[in-house]
């Protein structure tokens, strides 16, 4: 048994739903197809039937159900639905109540003058009218009428056809003879830059709409229509209907569960990247957030980008900080139980934004139980923007998938200057055009006189400037306006990198293993870039492999060991530190760097009486100027001497040689002593 039963589907039977969930009323919603019973909210306190009903199937389901009151909160264009309500609580001597829907007429009244509204009695009536006509139609009567229409096959070329983003809407216009091109599917309502949107892009001349009330978006419609100079076929209400408004049907339901129905304190906060910030720049999505909103938050310049669009008379507060957007908006739900507030912010809400302070004070309220009511039941939602890198790399044609990402835009960056020296793309958010001046100067004092800057200032806006400049362009510059850029550096320095593990982090079992500081001091002189293709020769335990892979992924590191134990032990120590950019290759060299890709850098830490073959083969995969980079580690005076020749003849250039000598403290008895462990000899140089 439910308390209520409501026949709907519409815009006002999902408002009444929601309320009687706040107010744990148990209900019933009757809606005709799958796609209504999508667009009613959870119900906590009911249930959904879906199904077109005659009035005796609605009958049975009075007396099934057996509720105190059933509500119609059906279309009002809906007239044999409405019939058979009727017809059913007759039956069954259940009390009815109509739920109505306002009318337009005041908007209608208000059009513009000239002659481009008419008003059809019928749908048929407007079909002869529009066969008098050229240009486009768009038609947003839903798809039940739409064969009215195309029974006029002179106007059905013209159609285009808003209908819902049901299978059985578009299967229709499909069967009528609509093209795909010619049908656009969405939920309404949409605002009036929607709909300006629509006519515009489909060249529209003609509207034809039922008057579907506030609702139902038709003041939206019309302001669009009358902004693009359009005509406007408005198809009237069939009679006069008998019925109540919101308000009032909620007194009457409340009147006989003997309790008032009383929203609950629920308030939805969306945060919205804005973009450049610019109303042609959003997406529909947000645009449809600013109709639905009743309070906006944002930084002054894009509430006032907005004040001549879509933000209208909305109550906005110029602030994007999150301590004063909270206490606003408990302020604002101490008055009203309900509500909906939009937080924007420029360009995208993952890039540099104030999103995640906003979310760490929400978190922080909760956890410190202040106005528990309101933020028990926030409900919050994200949508996308337009970031000023995406916009920017557009505009320019540069890409952006292999630049560093970075923001000086009221912010310290203390790793500006290594990030423009080492990368070849650099993309800066920054605050305005005195920053640009600041990049210029660092650009000389770095000594990248060679950089260039793709700047971009008030992006989106009538302002927008997009211009290339030398360091000392940027030095000089006298624009004004917000900035941002893409520092290109031709010759970026290659920059190197340090290791640390220690020895005891390896399985190591019977296997040598280059100690601790050996293999950091030979690491380091390995000089390794972020995304180095490294050989291991001679990998042993891997600890050298690993520990090279463990500083960088994008660098790749090919263990080549010979010994089947040891290759054994590398894979599992790959395994333990969990290294997916090691490959062990059992094999012995120089015969197993065949079939590898072309070394930036090689470790030679074992040759098995082969160095000088390896040597050979590492020169012959060469395929480029750059060097490759070899670091050669020995323990025995013939390798030594070997190495010796081999620097000599040139076969390793610009090479150095160390020797190196570890001694450990370990404890004796009572007394701490040095064990020193084999001497080392490490050769590094270039093929």
């Amino acid at each position: 048994m439910s308390k209520i039963l409501i026949f709907g589907g519409t815009t006002e039977g999902r408002r009444l739903s929601e309320l009687l969930s706040d107010n744990q009323t148990e209900h019933t919603v009757c809606v005709a197809t799958e796609y209504g019973s999508e667009m009613i909210a959870d119900i906590s306190c009911g249930k959904v039937l879906v199904g077109r009903l005659d009035a005796e199937q609605m009958a049975d389901l009075i007396r099934r159900e057996a509720p105190l009151v059933v509500v119609d909160a059906t279309h009002p264009y809906a007239e044999l639905v409405s019939e058979n309500i009727r017809i059913a609580a007759e039956q069954t001597r259940t009390d009815l109540l109509r739920l109505l829907r306002g009318t337009g007429a005041g908007c209608v009244e208000s059009f513009a003058p000239g002659g481009r509204i008419r008003l059809c009695s019928t749908h048929e009536e407007c079909a002869l009218l529009l066969k008098e006509t050229g240009g486009n139609i768009l038609l947003t009567c839903g798809s039940k009428e739409l064969k009215k229409y195309c029974d006029h096959t002179d106007l059905t070329e013209r159609l285009y056809v808003r209908v819902l983003p049901s299978t059985e809407s578009i299967e229709t216009a499909h069967l009528l003879g609509i093209g795909s091109g010619n049908i656009i599917a969405m939920q309404g309502p949409f605002t009036a830059g929607m709909n300006e949107a629509i006519f515009r892009q489909y060249k529209i001349k003609h509207l034809v709409t039922k008057d579907s009330g506030r609702a139902g978006g038709f003041e939206e419609k019309l302001a669009a229509a009358e902004k693009c100079g359009m005509s406007v076929y408005v198809i009237g209400r069939p009679g006069q209907e008998e019925g109540m408004d919101f308000d009032e049907v909620c007194q009457q339901i409340g009147a006989r569960i003997g309790k008032k129905l009383a929203t609950a304190n629920k308030w939805h906060l969306t945060m919205a990247g804005a973009g450049m910030g610019y109303e042609q720049g959003m997406s529909a999505e947000l645009l449809e957030q600013i109709e639905a909103a009743d309070v906006i938050f944002g930084a002054a310049r894009l509430l006032t980008a907005l004040e001549d669009g879509c933000l209208g008379t909305k109550e906005h507060f110029a602030t994007y900080r999150a301590v004063e957007i909270l206490d606003r908006i408990e302020e604002l739900a101490s008055r009203k139980k309900s509500g909906r507030a939009l937080v924007l912010y420029s360009g995208d809400t993952g890039f540099y934004s104030g999103l995640s302070g906003l979310q760490k004070e929400i978190r922080q309220r909760k956890k410190e139980q202040k106005n528990a009511g309101l933020y028990e039941k926030l409900t919050i939602s994200v949508l996308p923007g337009i970031s000023s890198v995406s916009y920017l790399a557009a505009r320019t044609g540069i890409s952006y998938d292999d630049a560093v990402l970075c923001s000086i835009h009221g912010r310290e960056c203390p790793e500006l200057a290594g990030m423009l020296r080492h990368h070849r793309k650099v993309f800066l958010l920054l605050s305005d055009a005195q920053d640009l001046r600041l990049l210029g100067e660092k650009l000389t004092g770095e000594e990248l006189k060679d950089c260039r800057i793709m700047a971009g200032i008030c992006l989106g806006s009538p302002n927008e400037m997009i211009t290339e400049l030398t360091p000392a362009e940027c030095r000089d510059f006298t624009g004004t306006g917000i900035c941002c850029c893409f520092v290109l550096n031709p010759h970026p320095q290659r920059l190197f990198l340090a290791p640390c593990l220690r020895d005891d982090v390896f399985i190591r079992d019977r296997v040598p293993m280059t100690k601790e500081e050996v293999r950091e001091v030979a690491i380091c002189k390995l000089k390794l870039t972020k995304d180095a293709l490294v050989y291991d020769i001679g990998s042993g335990t891997g600890s050298i492999a690993i520990q090279i892979a463990m500083l960088s992924e994008e660098l790749f590191v090919y263990a080549i060991e010979q010994k089947k134990e040891a290759a054994e032990l590398i894979r599992k120590n790959c395994s333990k530190l969990e290294r997916e950019n090691v490959e062990c290759i059992e094999g012995q060299a120089p015969e197993a760097l065949k079939e590898l890709k072309a070394p930036s850098h090689v470790m030679i830490g074992g040759s098995g009486g082969r160095l000088r073959e390896i040597l050979d083969a590492l020169a012959d995969k060469k395929k480029s100027e750059t060097p490759i980079r070899v670091v050669i580690t020995a323990v025995s005076l013939d390798t030594i001497s070997l190495l010796e020749t081999l620097i000599k003849e040139q076969v390793l250039r610009d090479a150095e040689m160390v020797s190196l000598q570890v001694g450990r403290m370990q404890q004796a008895g009572s007394h701490r002593l040095m064990k020193s462990d084999n001497q080392v000899w490490i050769c590094s140089g270039e093929i």
